[in-house]
């Protein structure tokens, strides 16, 4: 049986201070809920945007997080598409780079 109930799914292009505030929501997260949430990150930028020391704290902190770099650039519409085939969720959530919530509302 599945335990992933949502997959939060981000295609990022070129906007790190974008995926920054997304991972500063996500760092939010109530702590019971992080298992049932995958997180996927596809980054079709010029160059990774994410270091692999946040990478790393991310993996550790959501057990179902992946990064993951283009090295050839596929696109947006392709990113998103291959965001979604990646997806193991029941629920998917497409949020843009340059998308977050308040914190304060989770």
């Amino acid at each position: 049986m599945n335990k992933i109930k949502l997959s939060i799914l981000i295609p990022s292009y070129n906007y790190k201070d974008g995926i920054n505030k997304i991972i500063d929501c996500l760092l939010s997260i109530e702590e019971h809920y992080k298992e049932y949430i995958e997180i996927i990150i596809r980054d079709d930028s010029n160059k990774k945007i994410i270091n692999m020391e946040l990478i790393n704290t991310l993996k550790i902190i959501f057990t179902n997080f992946s990064y993951i770099y283009n090295k050839k650039s596929l696109g947006g519409s392709n990113n998103w598409n291959k965001l979604i085939s990646d997806a193991r969720g029941d629920y998917l959530w497409l949020l843009h780079h340059d998308e977050f919530w308040e914190k304060e509302k989770n």
